[in-house]
């Protein structure tokens, strides 16, 4: 482990000089994951998981002009039910 390495992973970096930026072009997947609704019908009141699917982007972490790390975030449908 070098010392750049070592200073990314364990040394906290000065909040007013790192920034979150979104990858260019927006780089998008999509991803299945389980999500408990609430079904309410007259014979079953309850929860149950389904797989619903959500579409992410990728944001990435930049400090003094390095990129340090990347994260997917999801993009919200508001529309969905």
């Amino acid at each position: 482990m070098n010392l750049r390495e070592f200073s990314k992973s364990h040394l906290p970096l000065p909040t007013g000089q790192t920034h979150w930026r979104k990858v260019f072009p927006a780089n998008l997947r999509r991803v299945e994951r389980e999500v408990e609704r609430y079904k309410d019908h007259w014979w079953n009141r309850r929860y149950t998981v389904v797989f619903d699917t959500f579409t992410q982007e990728q944001w990435e972490r930049v400090h003094a002009g390095e990129v340090i790390n990347t994260e997917w975030r999801d993009i919200y449908d508001y529309g969905r039910v």
